[in-house]
């Protein structure tokens, strides 16, 4: 719909979560997931500005867009053990194993060069400064499933390996 800011707004986050599994034919094979995460944030607006019928769901935007700001902040931190609110909103939570730093992220940003667009402007090339420093350490991601059956196949084996181990000790003790 229209807002005062944009004639073409839809006022809303979209996110399209593309999730890719593979795993090999074999029994008690490791199954690999892969997530793709496609974001189209909303811009934050002033209620003022984006009119008075807007005001709840200008709010809504808002607390999603600083909640994420927050916890990019505290992901860009060096501190070790800090606690990182990703459920104090619903866009963080979806987007958890992203920010993490556990996966590959490519932010683009984009920005007005009007002057009365500068306050937007700048808070946004602060955000996208922040997220810069996010370290990532992207792994391999594999079923959770699939490890438990792997690991309780492996507890078996090891179950008879112990019994076996302890017949044949017990053959040869005098």
């Amino acid at each position: 719909g229209r807002t005062n800011y944009n004639e073409a707004s839809s006022r809303s986050h979209t996110v399209f979560r593309l999730v890719v599994e593979s795993a090999e034919k074999k029994e008690n094979a490791r199954s690999r997931r892969s997530c793709l995460n496609i974001v189209d944030l909303a811009g934050s607006e002033n209620a003022v500005k984006a009119g008075q019928s807007r005001i709840k769901e200008t709010g809504y935007i808002n607390k999603s867009l600083l909640t994420l700001g927050h916890v990019i902040m505290k992901l860009s931190e060096k501190r070790k053990n800090s606690h990182i609110p990703y459920r104090n909103s619903k866009l963080t939570r979806i987007l958890q194993s992203s920010l993490s730093g556990q996966a590959a992220v490519a932010i683009v940003c984009c920005i007005s060069p009007s002057s009365k667009n500068l306050e937007e402007t700048i808070s946004t090339l602060k955000f996208a400064s922040r997220a810069k420093k996010i370290k990532a350490s992207v792994k391999v991601n594999y079923d959770e499933q699939t490890l438990l059956k792997q690991y309780r196949g492996e507890i078996e084996r090891l179950k008879k390996e112990v019994a076996e181990l302890r017949a044949r000790a017990e053959k040869e003790q005098p």
